[in-house]
């Protein structure tokens, strides 16, 4: 974990411009002599302190590297991968600040050597990121090639690592390289594909990173037809939103860029939208300058370009004075770095701009002087043009190829996916079948179960109602006996039960059907059934055909028992299956049940239709 945080410093933060509030001497001995700590934290600090603000003063420090800090990581840090990671990550260091003074060569033989112990490190992470480091040295070298080269090694470690940010990073340097040789195509790849890939926490940084390509993209568009005023208008809303996105998100974009060229190119796309609103582009230029960076050579690049376009503000405006001062001050920054940089553009506009004013103050050797330098710098310009064509077209030709194999590892990468998804599918569909067989399983189970305790139940029922029905009728024929032994003693008890025994002698030569209908009459009566549908059951079962029912029972294929004869007493008279269960203390799926099974004993006949 130690190491990852350690690369990340690295990834982010060395790239960046150092602080202007915390710019300060690095005491390399002083760090490393702290014995309270272990040889590995204070080697954390020294690389913490240098990616943190810290400044090295390149012809103190770097001799003391490796007079101090290498003879320490050999004689301090036992394990063989981690001196050589230590050794990666002070050698790259190294290498930034030869950058940072424009000793290129001296840089290339450091990058050399991080390379070179860096594949020794077993560290993936740094070595990714020293691949993205040297892929960017030898894009500012020239070396397009071989640099992007590095940087798809970089981003295909980085892809297996899930590292986001780091492959948008290298994404980025390649898109820089597209912007260079104008191919507006390759660039809106690039940006296609930044856009394709997970947020992140980090939106404002994924913003500024999208707008800043996409306003890349619409310069170069905008150089093929300068005079569409949409190209204008988008490159100047895209200048604006970057800088929104970096006054709102600093810390997010730390490492991006840097607000002093926010606000150049703010400038720059204010000119061209609104030429004669002087102010306001002045205004951004004095915000860059105000905002530049620490880093002389960073400062003096800044400095060239502003006063460039202060020096065109100036001759519009006919301040000739003003001109002529601002050009000589760029012109001196131009000669101080002309050792260091190729700025053939910059002193072609100087120089053009310079014959333009002295034709304009009636000054013609100066004229004549500045346009032998500009037409010197054109022939210089045109063999590099020749040179950088060559150069682009081997770039864009490497670079489709580079990213043909790259689509057809994505294309394998989605084929491998499909595959996964497939076979996960399938596993899931059999695990579904086999839930539905368990399922099923016991649903035939529970219904056989269920189909044994409602055979058992209506034995139990038509037992207990063809007992119960016996009964009274013997209680009946007790209670007649009874009755005409007493009206057999005298004439007067005879008259006196004469009634009753009609009563009892009508109950016991009522027909069977009838006896039953009276008594669910009864049971209705005495039920918790709403009252009106009491009354409406209490109503059908006085009006049914006692003799159809009866001659239809005779039509069955089985016989027909006191239990049927209640349940088909109960369907004639129009009753609910759920008022059904209530009177007679059964589950509605019993009464179901029983209906189902009397249909069966009358087969196909359809004697009632009222079971249908």
């Amino acid at each position: 974990m130690k190491k990852f945080l350690l690369i990340c410093t690295l990834l982010f933060v060395s790239l960046a411009i150092y602080s202007q509030d915390d710019l300060r001497n690095i005491d390399i001995k002083g760090l490393l002599s702290d014995t309270s700590l272990t040889p590995e934290e204070r080697l954390d600090n020294l690389n913490k302190y240098s990616t943190k603000g810290g400044y090295y003063d390149h012809e103190r420090d770097i001799p003391l590297f490796y007079e101090v800090v290498f003879p320490f990581i050999d004689k301090e840090i036992k394990e063989s991968s981690t001196q050589n990671f230590y050794k990666t990550i002070f050698h790259h260091t190294i290498a930034c600040i030869y950058r940072d003074n424009a000793m290129f060569e001296k840089q290339g033989e450091e990058r050399a050597q991080s390379l070179k112990y860096v594949e020794k490190a077993e560290d993936d992470d740094l070595r990714a990121y020293i691949y993205h480091a040297h892929g960017q040295y030898l894009i500012q070298s020239g070396d397009i090639k071989i640099g992007h080269e590095y940087m798809y090694k970089s981003t295909s470690i980085y892809e297996e690592l899930g590292k986001h940010d780091a492959v948008i990073l290298n994404l980025i340097n390649i898109a820089m390289t597209f912007s260079e040789i104008y191919d507006d195509e390759g660039l809106n790849r690039i940006i296609k594909q930044i856009e394709n890939y997970p947020e992140g926490n980090q939106m404002g940084r994924r913003q500024y990173i999208i707008y800043m390509l996409k306003k890349l993209r619409i310069d170069i568009i905008r150089k093929k037809d300068p005079d569409n005023k949409l190209y204008r208008d988008s490159a100047h809303i895209f200048a604006k939103k970057l800088l929104f996105l970096r006054e709102n998100y600093p810390d997010e974009i730390i490492g991006i860029n840097h607000i002093s060229g926010d606000y150049y190119n703010l400038a720059v796309t204010h000119k061209r939208t609104y030429p004669e609103d002087f102010d306001s582009t002045r205004y951004y230029l004095n915000k860059a300058l105000e905002h530049a960076p620490e880093i002389p050579i960073q400062k003096m690049k800044l400095e060239i370009l502003v006063y460039i376009l202060s020096a065109n503000l100036n001759f519009e405006q006919e301040k000739y004075e003003h001109t002529e001062k601002d050009l000589l001050y760029t012109l001196s920054l131009l000669e101080e770095l002309k050792d260091r940089n190729d700025n053939l553009s910059e002193f072609n506009n100087v120089y053009q701009l310079f014959v333009d004013l002295y034709e304009k103050m009636n000054n013609p050797a100066e004229a004549l002087k500045y346009q032998k330098l500009l037409q010197d710098n054109a022939e210089k310009r045109y063999d590099n043009d020749k040179i950088q064509a060559i150069n682009d077209m081997s770039v864009k030709y490497e670079t489709e190829k580079k990213e043909a194999k790259i689509a057809y590892l994505e294309l394998k990468n989605q084929t491998a996916r499909r595959v996964i998804i497939l076979v996960a599918a399938l596993l899931i569909l059999l695990i579904i079948a086999v839930i539905f067989i368990v399922i099923n399983n016991r649903l035939r189970k529970k219904n056989l179960e269920q189909s044994i305790y409602e055979t058992a139940l209506l034995s139990e029922l038509q037992q207990t109602e063809l007992e119960k029905t016996e009964d009274e009728k013997q209680l009946l024929q007790q209670e007649y006996d009874k009755l005409s032994e007493l009206a057999g003693e005298s004439q007067k008890k005879a008259e006196e039960y004469a009634a009753q025994l009609q009563s009892i002698k009508q109950q016991l030569e009522q027909k069977p059907t009838q006896s039953m209908a009276n008594k669910i009459k009864e049971i209705v009566s005495k039920s918790l059934i709403d009252n009106y549908h009491k009354k409406e059951y209490i109503e059908n079962l006085s009006k049914l055909d006692i003799d159809m029912l009866e001659q239809g029972f005779l039509t069955a294929d089985e016989k027909i028992s006191n239990m049927d004869m209640k349940y088909i007493i109960c369907f004639a008279a129009d009753m609910e299956v759920k008022d059904i269960s209530l009177i007679f203390n059964v589950e509605p799926a019993s009464v179901r049940t029983v209906r189902y099974r009397i249909k069966k004993k009358f087969q196909e006949k359809n004697t009632f239709k009222f079971l249908i």
